[in-house]
């Protein structure tokens, strides 16, 4: 009956999206450890070496009880405490115990297949998460008559759902506990994946927050906001560029957020390969740098609604020929830090930094970035346009270089001091870290890293996106590219963006190369060689 009132699903999605699924209303789900009412065998966890396992339930002080077995093939309830799984299962045993009382526990067996990432599997009640009515529902169309764009379905909502999250890193069950999830992102909630966040609620399941050290390079255990983001625009593509170009914002000294490759199941089902991301919020600055709530400022977007930042952009248009500009807005701005910034955002040509940006200060520091998404960027279309000349000195407007976007660093830029100093530091990053090889080094770096997944990756969910090796080695190999382009084109921007010429060739190098002992005058970066052009 259920499955004649709900839509008849695409053909290329498995119809396990649309399979109805038991639940008890108002229960918040455990997993089985803590539970004194019934034995479980064998615990949640990664049985790879296993074509199947046997799990046996035995009662204790039950009154009532059912098993589910959740499958992307489907739900099954089972009458016998014995259960044979062949493939990845969620075990849900509701319970009622001899005083009434209804609790759901649940638990994630990966068995008959093998993965060399972490793996997250999430319940879900199966209507508040899966199409045509919940969050992972939505699309994106325009409007014939009025061309505008029309959203469709609840992941525009946002609206959090209840879900049990369990977290196998290093191949064991690190935790697990009830959370919140919703949708994550902008106009890619309407794009056939979407992003996830997962949020700890103390105040409405008893857990503040996820106890697992989730990234490699990350000396934080504990996090009560993470996000499971499928790369957004590059979602179908290599799942590579944002992370990579964070990797590379890393050498230069520019907050990202740390990643880690994942695997995420929901319900059993196979969702392939997403990145764990950090996020960005006022929890990221409390715990990286050991800050309270009322003692920083965190802003997105043009920033202009907060008073501070504002007068900043105003000083700034005014007062850039003063004689003591430059040391008072380095009072206020971290001038290394907004040019590194910039610099890596022109140099991939990244539109979406218009305003999908972040910045903050502490109230005894400057103003700093955070370089936050990147997915739109590399696109070959900008190889050829001056994308530096449209965020510095704007000629025209265009969608991506609206005016607040570009208005403090073309002010900045107007002092003469601060424009040969971004622009010297301009070409120490190109002769240093923002250059084809290193790019190339992190792109394949995080490659070699879900290598052994890929093949599974593109079968997720019904060969959602027709993936092949040989198309993906093809987009990698795009971005690449963009690099090897990038290179050549980017001093001829510059010139005409500064009207600057004759550029000479510097190369410096250190004869112990295992410490970055070489700078510059204008840059606080330092590095253990120098090989490019500078004006």
């Amino acid at each position: 009956e259920t499955q004649k009132k709900d839509p008849v699903p695409e053909k290329k999605h498995n119809s396990s999206f649309y399979i109805k699924e038991p639940n008890f209303k108002d229960c918040i789900c455990s997993g089985f450890k803590k539970n004194n009412a019934f034995n479980v065998s064998k615990s949640s966890g990664l049985y790879y070496d296993n074509k199947e396992i046997e799990v046996v339930i035995s009662k204790k002080a039950i009154n009532q009880y059912n098993i589910y077995s959740i499958t992307a093939s489907g739900v099954n309830k089972t009458d016998s405490d014995t259960i044979i799984i062949k493939e990845p299962t969620i075990l849900k045993i509701n319970i009622e115990d001899s005083a009434g009382n209804k609790k759901c526990f649940v638990g994630s067996y990966i068995v008959n297949v093998t993965h060399h990432l972490p793996v997250v599997s999430l319940y879900v009640k199966h209507k508040e998460f899966f199409p045509s009515k919940g969050i992972y529902h939505g699309i994106s169309k325009k409007d014939t008559a009025t061309g505008k764009v029309i959203t469709i379905g609840n992941s525009w909502k946002k609206k959090p759902i209840e879900a049990f999250a369990q977290f196998f890193f290093n191949h064991s069950l690190i935790d697990e506990l009830t959370l919140d999830v919703k949708t994550y992102g902008g106009m890619t909630l309407g794009w056939k994946e979407k992003s996830l966040q997962l949020s700890a609620r103390k105040e409405k399941y008893n857990r503040g927050k996820i106890n697992v050290k989730l990234f490699e390079n990350l000396a934080v255990n504990e996090f009560q906001h993470v996000v499971l983001r499928t790369s957004g625009n590059d979602q179908n593509k290599t799942r590579l560029l944002d992370k990579s170009i964070s990797h590379v914002a890393d050498d230069i000294n520019l907050n990202t957020k740390a990643s880690r490759s994942v695997i995420l199941y929901v319900n059993g089902q196979y969702f392939g390969i997403h990145n764990l991301r950090e996020k960005v919020n006022s929890d990221y600055f409390k715990y990286r740098y050991q800050w309270k709530n009322d003692e920083f400022i965190e802003l997105q977007g043009s920033g202009y609604k907060n008073k501070n930042f504002k007068s900043v952009v105003d000083y700034a248009k005014k007062h850039f020929n003063d004689s003591d500009f430059v040391a008072k807005i380095s009072e206020t701005v971290d001038v290394d830090d907004f040019f590194n910034f910039h610099a890596i955002q022109t140099y991939i040509s990244n539109p979406d930094c218009r305003g999908n940006i972040r910045f903050y200060k502490h109230q005894d520091n400057k103003w700093k970035w955070v370089v936050y998404d990147t997915d739109l960027s590399c696109g070959h279309n900008f190889i050829r346009r001056n994308f530096i000349k449209d965020k510095t000195f704007p000629g025209y407007r265009y969608w991506y270089n609206p005016g607040y976007s570009t208005d403090l660093l073309n002010s900045m830029l107007k002092n003469s001091e601060l424009k040969e100093k971004f622009l010297v530091q301009y070409c120490y990053l190109l002769a240093t870290y923002l250059k084809k090889e290193n790019f190339e080094e992190k792109i394949l770096s995080n490659r070699n890293i879900i290598e052994e997944e890929l093949t599974t990756h593109f079968l997720r969910r019904n060969h959602l996106y027709r993936e092949s090796i040989s198309n993906y080695n093809k987009r990698v190999n795009g971005i690449i590219k963009y690099f090897s382009k990038r290179d050549p084109t980017i001093h001829s921007h510059l010139e005409k963006a500064f009207n600057v010429k004759n550029t000479q060739h510097i190369k410096i190098s250190q004869n112990i190369a295992d410490f970055k002992g070489i700078g510059i005058k204008h840059s606080n970066l330092s590095t253990n060689k120098i090989n490019g052009l500078f004006f």
